[in-house]
C-alpha cells in the first residue's frame, strides 16, 4: 500500500485544520496533542517537527486569525461600494467573526489570556485604522460624511466601537441585537462622522427597500 507523502506546508495545514476542528468540538484546554495526532494518524514526533508545544500551536492559530482579519478588512475596504455600505459590512464581519469557533473565542477572552487578546488588538488595530481612514476620506468625497480629520476620526470611531461592545465579545449576543444599543451606536457614529441625525437609519431603510 502506497503511503501518501505530504509537503511541509500541507502537513502543517492539516495539523492546524485538525486542531481548529477539535477545539471547536472540545474547547482549547480539553484538546490535547494526542487527540490531534490520533485524528490525523501521525506520530507525536511529526507534530513536534512543526510545533514546539501546544502553546506554539496556539500562537500559530492566533497568527492565522490575525492574518484572516487583516486580509478581510482590506478586501471589504477595497470593494466598489460607498463608504457607509462598507462600514456596515465591516461591522457585520466583526459581529459574526467568532461564529463557528465560539469555544476558541471564549478561550481567547478569558482573563488569563489577556496578553493574547492584547496581541490581536495591537496587530489588527493599525490596519483597521488605515481602512477606516480610507473609508472616511471616501465618505467625505461622496458627501456622506463631514469629518475634517479623517485619521483622528477613524481612531475615535474605533474607540467608540470598542466601548460599545465592552462585555459583548464576538458571538456573545449573535442571536439577539439590543435595539437601544444599535440606535445609540448609529447616533454616536453620526456625531463622530459629521452626519445629520438619523442619516444612518435612513440609509439602512433605503438599502432594505432595494432587497
Amino acid at each position: 500500500m502506497n503511503r501518501t507523502v505530504k509537503t511541509h506546508e500541507d502537513r502543517k495545514r492539516e495539523i492546524l485544520d485538525t486542531a481548529n476542528e477539535l477545539i471547536d468540538e472540545n474547547g482549547y484546554e480539553d484538546t490535547t496533542i494526542e487527540m490531534i495526532i490520533n485524528k490525523i494518524g501521525i506520530a507525536k514526533g511529526t507534530f513536534y517537527h512543526y510545533f514546539r508545544s501546544k502553546d506554539d500551536l496556539l500562537n500559530n492559530l492566533v497568527d492565522e486569525l490575525i492574518e484572516e482579519v487583516t486580509q478581510r478588512i482590506k478586501e471589504i475596504t477595497d470593494r466598489d461600494e460607498n463608504a457607509i455600505t462598507k462600514m456596515f459590512a465591516l461591522s457585520t464581519y466583526f459581529r459574526t467573526l467568532a461564529i463557528g469557533r465560539e469555544r476558541f473565542s471564549d478561550y481567547l477572552h478569558e482573563e488569563k489570556n489577556a496578553h493574547i487578546h492584547m496581541k490581536i488588538e495591537q496587530r489588527v488595530t493599525p490596519p483597521l485604522a488605515d481602512c477606516y481612514t480610507k473609508l472616511i476620506e471616501q465618505g467625505n468625497e461622496e458627501g456622506l460624511f463631514n469629518a475634517r480629520f479623517p485619521r483622528e476620526t477613524a481612531l475615535a470611531a474605533l474607540g467608540a466601537a470598542q466601548s460599545l461592545t465592552e462585555g459583548h465579545h464576538d458571538h456573545a449576543d449573535k442571536d439577539h441585537v439590543d435595539p437601544q444599543r444599535s440606535i445609540a451606536a448609529m447616533y454616536i457614529y453620526e456625531r463622530i462622522l459629521g452626519m445629520k441625525e438619523g442619516a444612518m437609519l435612513e440609509y439602512m431603510k433605503k438599502e432594505e427597500e432595494k432587497k
